[in-house]
């Protein structure tokens, strides 16, 4: 009876023992599962933490496109404006952004925040290149470009082909259609104001009839620079691209260095630059004028009539009326930077110009291309309402109005200048030629 006991004892023991180890198994077990709830790529915790970081990045994009609209609407004062350096500073006080974030930021536009991509590009406000004027070249990081490089930038890649129309009514000469399947090449041209890189067609651009652009009369005068602009923003819709708009007399002045300050200088003309003369139709019923520079005296013109544009509309003078224009207009040879014309195909005062002239001037005088700039010229009794253009090796200009109620017609090749994103980067893709990561 005693060892039976004993046996029962034990076995009661035994069987105590083993279920101790079967509960700290499950114990293990359900602990493990628990675990892997919390933690890993699916689990509570993880979900937990991307579906902040999604807040987050919601957030963040929804605070940089509330400030790009604001924007819109405060012109180009960037004062008023919230600049890219400004959001980040708001989106880091608020815990918005991380330290880290911070940090990429300097040197990037986009990031990713709980998988939403934000682009800080549309702010502004971040230099990314830089123009040399003295060298002619670009330059990003360790990157730098020259003026007239290669760039191998497609204006329909990422996008399906666009077409513009300028109308009769705008361009003053007739129907006029542009498409950007365009496939020729384009070169570097110099920096925004935004610090991005710009690009310019190689070659001039027609129409889908493969003629020239014409501008005519009045119309052409007000409306051509803003159809150039229209026509050229369909070339700046490719996936690399920010924008687009026609090469000005900015642009190229800003390679040449031409200072708008000495045409016909200190000379017995009516047409030198900033020379301000007042128009007035005298009750002799001719037209009399002087100018700040010449004629400081009242002058007798043979015409009997005035028109002129005020900005927003066209103005006859009436008898006793006055109107006062400043002259503008320029032309010069970028060999001389004066209307002394040169063979040289270089710029003056730049050295390793060659490819700037060539990018801009060369073969030239069958393949004129307007630039989206107007002017006015004062002409004796006399003046003349035009856009510029380059041709024959120079920057000119040719009138489409004048003021005895002329109109006139001139046509010319589009030539876009197309901004970069400010995100892209650039690879060397041979000699003179790069290509965007």
């Amino acid at each position: 009876m005693k060892n039976i006991l004993k046996y029962k004892k034990a076995e009661s023991q035994g069987i105590t023992l083993i279920a101790l180890v079967i509960t700290i198994i499950v114990l293990l077990i359900l602990a493990g599962v628990s675990i892997s709830m919390l933690t890993g790529d699916n689990a509570i915790l993880s979900k937990a933490w991307q579906a902040k970081e999604a807040t987050r990045g919601s957030q963040v994009k929804e605070y940089v496109d509330l400030a790009a609209t604001s924007n819109e609407g405060v012109g180009y004062t960037e004062g008023d404006k919230v600049t890219k350096d400004k959001a980040i500073s708001d989106l880091k006080e608020k815990g918005e952004l991380t330290d880290k974030e911070v940090e990429l930021l300097k040197d990037e536009d986009v990031i990713t925040i709980g998988g939403i991509e934000i682009d800080f590009s549309v702010l502004g406000g971040s230099r990314t290149w830089t123009y040399d004027a003295n060298n002619l070249t670009c330059t990003y990081g360790t990157t730098t470009v020259k003026i007239g490089d290669y760039v191998n930038y497609s204006p329909t890649e990422g996008t399906t082909e666009k077409t513009y129309l300028s109308p009769k009514d705008k361009n003053g000469y007739g129907d006029q259609t542009f498409s950007s399947n365009y496939g020729g090449t384009w070169q570097v041209l110099g920096v925004d104001e935004e610090g991005c890189l710009m690009l310019i067609s190689s070659d001039i651009i027609k129409t889908t009839s493969n003629g020239y652009f014409y501008l005519k009369g009045q119309n052409g005068y007000v409306n051509g620079v803003k159809e150039l602009k229209n026509i050229s923003a369909i070339y700046g819709k490719g996936k690399y691209a920010k924008s687009a708009r026609s090469v000005n007399v900015d642009d190229v002045n800003k390679i040449t260095g031409y200072v708008d300050n000495v045409y016909n200088a200190g000379t017995s003309n009516v047409d030198q630059t900033g020379n301000q003369v007042t128009y007035t139709l005298n009750s002799d019923g001719y037209i009399h004028y002087n100018g700040t520079k010449y004629p400081k005296t009242d002058t007798t013109s043979t015409n009997t009539s005035f028109t002129y544009w005020t900005g927003s509309e066209w103005k006859k003078l009436a008898s006793g009326e006055s109107a006062t224009l400043t002259h503008n207009y320029y032309c010069y040879y970028p060999q001389t930077l004066s209307t002394t014309s040169s063979s040289d195909t270089t710029i003056k005062n730049k050295e390793n110009s060659k490819n700037a002239y060539d990018l801009l001037f060369a073969n030239t005088s069958s393949a004129f291309y307007w630039l989206g700039s107007q002017y006015v010229g004062t002409y004796g009794g006399n003046a003349n309402f035009g856009v510029r253009f380059v041709g024959n090796g120079r920057v000119n200009g040719t009138s489409l109005w004048n003021s005895r109620g002329n109109a006139f017609n001139d046509y010319g090749g589009v030539r876009p200048a197309v901004s970069l994103k400010s995100t892209i980067k650039l690879e060397p893709n041979g000699e003179n030629s790069w290509k965007i990561k």
